[in-house]
């Protein structure tokens, strides 16, 4: 019989609970195609645990995927996922590492979210200064003297570069 050590990806269907080689096989999948980031995983027993970070991640796929979201990875969601085009991904807040760039421009969802909280917190990027590919908003380099500014103000370290705990502090002070 099998184990939690020797399921491959698959065997059984995975949900909130659950750990063992077949999430390893899982959270490399979602970190390769920017559902969740490496460092927000819950150990458990050497295996990552399907946690609520992950089911989030998941609904978020099965939504892109226009599926239900359920947050329950079948086989069949699971071949779905290997299948997948990571441009297609609706790129949440913190799962990328997000600073300026003057060769390579960032854009996406999550921008147009980092974007959102600064101007909620009170640190709002010059609106005139704003460039988008699409509906997309580009990481410029007013947005990152936003992300400085607002760093600097809450003692953060002022790089620019948007890590979880300048994350964790917009959303606490944009809820203001």
């Amino acid at each position: 019989p099998k184990t939690y050590k020797t399921y491959s990806l698959g065997d059984r269907t995975l949900r909130f609970g659950l750990y063992g080689n077949d999430m390893s096989t899982l959270i490399t999948l979602l970190v390769s195609k920017k559902y969740i980031h490496s460092t927000w995983l819950t150990m458990e027993n050497g295996y990552p645990l399907f946690d609520k970070r992950i089911v989030e991640a998941v609904k978020q796929f099965q939504k892109d995927a226009g599926l239900q979201q359920d947050g329950v990875v079948t086989s069949t969601l699971a071949e779905r996922l290997e299948k997948w085009n990571s441009s297609q991904t609706t790129l949440v807040l913190g799962v990328r590492d997000l600073y300026y760039e003057t060769n390579d421009a960032l854009a996406g969802d999550d921008i147009n979210e980092l974007v959102t909280l600064l101007i909620s917190a009170g640190f709002p990027p010059d609106s005139s200064k704003l460039q988008h590919k699409g509906n997309k908003i580009v990481f410029t380099k007013d947005i990152e003297t936003a992300v400085k500014l607002f760093q600097a103000y809450h003692g953060l370290p002022a790089n620019g570069r948007v890590d979880e705990t300048t994350i964790r502090t917009l959303k606490l002070k944009a809820k203001k």
